[in-house]
């Protein structure tokens, strides 16, 4: 069998990005057995981390859904699903067409949406539910796609909190700024200088910094706090 049964099991999708390696890392560290989602294969050191690993392309509903009946299959309880998988294409509004948009929002919103009503039944009472979103989705973005898709991530994050509050699920997000990863490293130099400049620590965050939160949001220590977001964006903006 590919799941182990433990107590504290989390799901994350996107395991094997710059991010969600971090947070892989970070809470294996901290005890979590974890099973990863993500269409690519996790680099071998985050692979040894995972208690199981499901080869997943969120664009395609069906495979998603054959992977949550695996873990419902496999796994009867879950501490916390965390959700880090997310689509990036950087393009302008002009360059964008249907087919596009509706990509990115199937990975960035939808996927989380289609697990959560998967999975939510095998949380534990007490549970976390995490959506890492993105500071776009305050401020905006020149790719709309991505800053509308990661808007209503954060919309979709507030209205589960109040649907799971019964169960003492705690759902809560994270809004990166510009974060270290093989995503931003594709954006133009002058536009992450331009971020940078922004920014009131003067740098480029790390995948690490993002994985502290999510441990602090899986803490059990940590029972009051849903609803809310937490701005990991060094100073990018204040609110």
């Amino acid at each position: 069998m590919w799941l182990v049964i433990v107590s504290d099991l989390v799901l994350v999708t996107g395991a094997s990005g710059g991010i969600g390696a971090a947070i892989v890392e970070r809470l294996a560290s901290r005890g979590y057995s974890l099973v990863g989602l993500d269409a690519i294969a996790p680099p071998r050191a985050v692979r040894k981390r995972l208690s199981g690993f499901m080869g997943v392309d969120l664009l395609d509903p069906s495979a998603l859904e054959a992977a949550c009946d695996e873990v419902r299959n496999n796994q009867p309880r879950l501490w916390a699903l965390v959700f880090c998988a997310g689509m990036y294409p950087i393009r302008r509004f002009d360059e964008y067409s249907i087919t596009l948009w509706e990509q990115v929002h199937a990975v960035n919103v939808n996927s989380i949406f289609s697990a959560c009503l998967a999975l939510s039944s095998r949380l534990r009472r007490g549970g976390r539910i995490v959506i890492i979103s993105s500071g776009a989705a305050h401020v905006g973005s020149l790719d709309p796609g991505y800053s509308s898709s990661k808007a209503g991530a954060l919309g979709l994050s507030r209205s589960l909190a109040r649907t799971f509050g019964k169960r003492q699920i705690l759902v809560n997000a994270i809004a990166p700024g510009v974060i270290d990863t093989q995503m931003s490293r594709r954006m133009s130099n002058a536009r992450k200088q331009a971020h940078i400049h922004q920014t009131v620590l003067g740098r480029v965050g790390r995948p690490a910094e993002v994985a502290i939160c999510v441990d602090f949001l899986l803490d059990r220590s940590n029972t009051y706090m849903t609803g809310a977001t937490l701005d990991v964006n060094g100073g990018l903006y204040l609110r």
